[in-house]
């Protein structure tokens, strides 16, 4: 492979540099099984050395390469993330918390720089999906096996389930069903764009692959029965229809509106498919948590209430009024909320900068560039990305969780597809 001989002329300095993505994956599972690994007396002096490893990549670049890192339109945004981190740590009361916010943060710039910086992937950006897609298939396989609970919101799963529940509790590892949509749900678009691209590839097995691998994700999201999921999957296929056949807006917009339209004034039924008794799961409980998450924020606008700390704050500070279990409402499920009780009116000023960025490059490269394949991967990222951010307005399982390095795979994989495209429109 024309990737190997590169590699084997390069010099030793070059060969350890190009190594860095396998090296971050290999850490990977240090600080997704931490709490079972790492015991808690010593978590406080392994996270932060666990940080610094993340980065070793860094001054290896500069020594092989000559340059940290490539310049890309995310640069700015980045630099203001990473610099006002530490004021989330400072503003936090659980040091402990706050460093495990930190470790999943800093692991996912590092993978976003380390891909951004793969020369295999510099020269063509379909080397990018070489690490996406096999993390997407590895968390579809596992991840039903680690549910923490078996879903009942909308239907009650067969009898099968069960042994899965007593399998992951052996585990002594579990993934919330909202967690587990929230991720595998970022795959659906981008799998979905790569089916129905013909030009993309010549190879009509890969499409199929893709095709079926899209439908596999989009059953286990609809086996979550998590709404904000089946909203978010709804907003990212949409997205990828209409950029694959703009004429299909016509379409789509009456559709999602007369949708929108039921779930407000339709027929019981509808309504209460969409909001059940469960006070968390419903509307009312969502807006409870908001209206918390937006008084701390007034109160401390420049450093939230501390990074990872939004249980342990909001509860004692802000207590709910319905809501009997505040403790265990762990963030303010809406994404942009929860960033700004990590890092304040600061981070979502990056945060939101950072989205626009990525958004505007992608549909530049949609827009104007002439090859196939990064057209494909630029819609199907837009689409990922459409899915993720209506799936947080209720939810916030793309920031600050074991799987919020998904979203930081993505970017690395928009700034790839935009590379050769920058003398011509970036």
């Amino acid at each position: 492979m024309p990737t190997l001989r590169t590699f084997r002329n390069k010099s030793p300095i070059q060969q350890i540099a190009w190594l860095e993505p396998f090296w971050l994956l290999g850490l990977a599972p240090v600080l997704l099984l931490a709490d079972r690994l790492i015991a808690s007396s010593a978590m406080a002096l392994v996270m932060p050395l666990l940080v610094v490893l993340f980065f070793v990549g860094w001054p290896l670049r500069r020594l092989a390469y000559g340059r940290v890192s490539a310049r890309t339109p995310l640069d700015w945004p980045l630099l203001l993330l990473a610099v006002w981190t530490p004021v989330g740590l400072w503003a936090a009361d659980d040091w402990l918390l706050a460093w495990q916010a930190i470790g999943y943060l800093a692991f996912g710039l590092a993978l976003y720089s380390a891909l951004v910086n793969w020369p295999p992937a510099r020269r063509n950006p379909a080397w990018g999906l070489l690490f996406v897609l096999p993390v997407l298939v590895g968390l579809a396989l596992v991840g039903p096996i680690l549910l923490s609970s078996t879903p009942v919101k909308l239907f009650r799963l067969p009898e099968f389930q069960l042994p899965f529940a007593r399998l992951a509790a052996s585990f002594g590892e579990a993934v919330n069903p909202n967690v587990l949509a929230g991720s595998l749900l970022l795959g659906v678009p981008l799998l979905t764009a790569m089916a129905i691209w013909p030009q993309w590839t010549k190879h009509g097995v890969v499409r199929f692959f893709c095709g079926g691998l899209a439908l596999f994700l989009l059953v286990l999201v609809v086996l979550t029965q998590s709404r904000g999921a089946y909203a978010g999957a709804v907003a990212g296929l949409a997205a990828v229809a209409w950029l694959r056949l703009p004429r299909l807006g016509y379409v789509f917009v009456p559709v999602l509106l007369i949708g929108f339209l039921l779930s407000l004034w339709g027929p019981a039924v509808v309504r209460v498919a969409l909001a059940d008794n469960i006070l968390l799961a419903s509307l009312d409980g969502r807006v409870e948590i908001w209206q918390r998450a937006g008084y701390a924020l007034a109160d401390f606008p420049l450093s939230g209430v501390g990074l990872g700390n939004f249980g342990e704050v909001i509860p004692v500070f802000y207590p709910y009024a319905w809501i009997t279990d505040g403790g265990g409402i762990p963030h303010a499920h809406n994404l942009v909320l929860q960033v700004g009780m990590d890092l304040g009116l600061p981070g979502v000023t990056a945060y939101v900068a950072l989205l626009i960025s990525v958004v505007f490059v992608l549909a530049r490269v949609h827009r104007r560039s002439g090859d196939p394949m990064r057209r494909m991967l630029a819609v199907g990222i837009l689409g990922s990305l459409a899915a993720m951010l209506v799936h947080g307005i209720s939810d916030a399982v793309t920031w600050g969780t074991k799987l919020s390095f998904l979203p930081w795979m993505l970017f690395a994989l928009a700034m790839l597809v935009a590379r050769r495209q920058r003398d011509e429109i970036v």
